[in-house]
């Protein structure tokens, strides 16, 4: 199977399609839905097309939130994805790490200092 990471900020597929799937995972509250789905797809054999190009979006962001709450949205999301789709302990395994990370990124390095320009 050849399956690819869907985004589904834009996607094409049937009213039957999309329900013969099941439609998006309600199990996830914000973010991985389109990527669970992408895999229901490749598993019955419908293949993910990726369209040359771009749509420009013209509106604001789709969701209104602080960059903080997107990344703690998407982590949670793709731990739950993870969960789902290779266990639990997997999925444990993913939760330390971001804490590993996590205080990593906390203890930041100290600032670089700024090269001096000639006048």
């Amino acid at each position: 199977t050849s399956w690819h990471w869907p985004l589904a900020a834009c996607l094409f597929v049937t009213r039957e399609q999309f329900e013969s799937l099941g439609g998006f995972d309600p199990r996830y509250f914000c973010y991985m839905e389109d990527v669970a789905l992408g895999l229901a797809a490749a598993r019955v054999g419908v293949e993910t097309v990726a369209l040359p190009g771009t749509i420009l979006h013209l509106g604001t962001l789709g969701a209104e939130i602080d960059s903080v709450t997107r990344v703690q949205l998407l982590d949670s999301a793709r731990i739950k994805f993870a969960k789902f789709r290779h266990g639990p302990i997997f999925a444990a395994f993913l939760r330390l790490l971001r804490r590993c990370l996590q205080k990593r990124k906390v203890r930041k390095d100290p600032p670089r200092p700024v090269a001096a320009t000639a006048s």
